[in-house]
């Protein structure tokens, strides 16, 4: 009996929190603060491209092509999550990315050869910070607009083997520490897919633009409510375009990642 009861209150306390939550989510416009916490995992394909100095003075041009199934082998550490904070129509936004990854195959031109391998050291570090406001909404679903900034954060260490003449082959190392603002705007909110709000596709767009580079970057997917936040899973992509020898970059991938809200 006693079990049956302690069982019962459990589940009690339970749905009421789930309750609670559920209402607070529901109630996110109603002028108090409102918080969420993502932890997400990103799993893109990275496509690069970048000129780095050699000793010498010369320059290399090298290319990297880095698919989510070689993440596992080439990854040395990585973090990623975002966040917001909303009263009312009025929220803060902010998103941090970083990856390290070390010995990327990749490829260098510009070193005498037409073509040569090499191997790509590579560290990712993405900030990104908007404040927005609320301009449509309807039921469970809204679209926000925003202004900010965000921030690119690229370390390349390239290492290949050229020919010394006499000597031989002679192992190279050309390194790129390169850092960029840029002010973004765009717009992210939320569709409601079903009757009772559970389902609903989550959506991100923005475009910016620096001192000698610009970028965009989109995101949709799809996502479920429980009472504690909700699971979600989208497609994902960031693209850089720098005036410097026509340097690129691109990621593009899976993302899936625990919204908690308070």
């Amino acid at each position: 009996m006693y079990k049956m009861t302690l069982q019962k209150t459990l589940i009690g306390a339970a749905l009421a929190a789930m309750s609670v939550t559920a209402n607070a989510q529901a109630n996110m416009f109603d002028g108090e603060w409102h918080f969420s916490v993502t932890p997400y995992v990103f799993l893109p394909h990275i496509n690069q491209s970048v000129t780095l100095d050699r000793r010498n003075g010369q320059e290399v041009d090298a290319s990297v092509s880095l698919s989510p199934s070689d993440w596992w082998s080439a990854l040395n550490m990585a973090f990623m999550i975002n966040g917001e904070a909303r009263k009312g129509d009025w929220s803060i936004f902010t998103d941090y990315l970083y990856s390290d990854f070390g010995g990327v195959k990749s490829r260098a031109r510009g070193l005498g050869v037409v073509d040569v391998d090499a191997r790509l050291d590579l560290k990712v570090s993405m900030w990104t910070t908007v404040g927005s406001y609320t301009a449509w909404r309807s039921g469970a679903s809204h679209l926000d607009a925003f202004a900010g900034f965000r921030y690119l954060g690229l370390k390349d260490n390239l290492s290949f083997n050229v020919s010394a003449g006499p000597i031989g082959l002679v192992n190279e190392q050309s390194s790129g520490d390169s850092k960029y603002w840029d002010f973004i705007a765009g717009v992210k909110g939320e569709a409601n897919l079903s009757e009772d709000g559970k389902w609903f596709l989550p959506y991100y767009a923005d475009i910016g633009t620096g001192s000698d580079n610009w970028t965009w970057q989109a995101q949709a997917g799809v996502a479920y409510r429980f009472g504690w936040g909700n699971v979600n899973l989208s497609i994902r992509n960031v693209s850089y375009n720098f005036d410097a020898h026509n340097a690129t970059m691109r990621m593009t991938g899976g993302q899936a990642g625990l919204t908690f809200v308070f």
